[in-house]
Order: structure tokens, then C-alpha cells, then sequence
């Protein structure tokens, strides 16, 4: 019985030790995950829909906002990113080709049903519904005969500017 008792505090202390070395290894904070290919085009955008008139563009309606994301794929390309509309109705998931250097974006040649053309990033030309600068989106999207266009900004983060 004393064998065991001894034993059981030998482990008890080993244990204790190893959590006390692993818990130091695992804290360290220089940790960088780094970013995605296409980082600088991806996120959580609010967009609504425009219509142009002349050299202009006005909302279709005031408050009919709706949130959508650009990410990379799983190759983590350079060349291509998704965009999904995140509040659903508006189009699906869709692979984008990317053009880093332009900052622009537009659908897989030959695709049919949905296809993005013109889509531009505009680095800090965006305003959030509070009027914090961020970066904006554009893009025309043609389903069928009809050509409809967005644009938006990239959410904050911060609850005052969700829509």
C-alpha cells in the first residue's frame, strides 16, 4: 500500500510538472497565422442595389441593405475568390476570377446563370452607416436579360454600423 501511495505522488508531480512546461510552450504570443491570397479583397460587405442615371448612381431604396462575403478558395489563389450572399435570395455561391494588382473581380469565363462583371475593391473609399472610412465594393451582376448593379462597403465590426 505505501508503494502505491508513493508512486501515485510521483505521478502526481510528473503530471503537474508537464502542465506547468506545456502551459509555458503553448502561451507564447508571436504566433502570426498570416493572410489569405486575396486578404485585401475579403469580407463582410454591405451592399445594396443602384440604379444609374447618367453619370450617377441612386439607391433603389433606402434601407434594403443586404450582407455578403468575399473569401479565398480552398487553393488559396492569387487569381480567384468566392462571393456569397450571406442574407441568401439575391444569387449563390460563386467562384471569382481576381485580378490583385486592379484590385477587380469578375465571374469564371463562360459561366451561365449568374455572371459578375466590373467588380471593383476601392481600398478606404467606403463609409459605414456611422461614417467610418472602409474599404468599398462594386460589381454589376447579369441573371438572365437583367443587369442589376451593387455596391457597398465592408462592415466594421462594430454593432452601431450593422444594418
Amino acid at each position: 500500500m505505501r508503494n502505491n501511495i508513493k508512486y501515485s505522488r510521483f505521478g502526481f508531480i510528473l503530471l503537474f510538472l508537464f502542465s506547468i512546461a506545456f502551459g509555458a510552450v503553448s502561451c507564447q504570443d508571436d504566433f502570426d497565422p498570416g493572410q489569405t491570397a486575396v486578404g485585401q479583397m475579403s469580407g463582410k460587405w454591405y451592399v445594396r442595389e443602384y440604379v444609374k442615371s447618367g453619370n450617377s448612381y441612386s439607391p433603389v431604396s433606402s434601407s434594403n441593405y443586404f450582407k455578403i462575403r468575399t473569401f479565398n478558395t480552398s487553393k488559396n489563389s492569387e487569381k480567384e475568390m468566392y462571393i456569397d450572399d450571406i442574407d441568401g435570395g439575391v444569387f449563390n455561391l460563386h467562384i471569382l476570377f481576381v485580378d490583385l494588382g486592379n484590385m477587380t473581380f469578375k465571374s469564371v469565363d463562360g459561366e451561365t446563370g449568374d455572371v459578375f462583371s466590373n467588380g471593383h475593391v476601392h481600398t478606404q473609399m467606403g463609409r459605414s452607416k456611422t461614417g467610418v472610412v472602409t474599404d468599398s465594393i462594386y460589381f454589376e451582376l447579369k441573371s438572365g436579360a437583367t443587369t442589376k448593379i451593387y455596391g457597398g462597403h465592408m462592415f466594421t465590426g462594430f454593432p452601431e454600423d450593422m444594418f
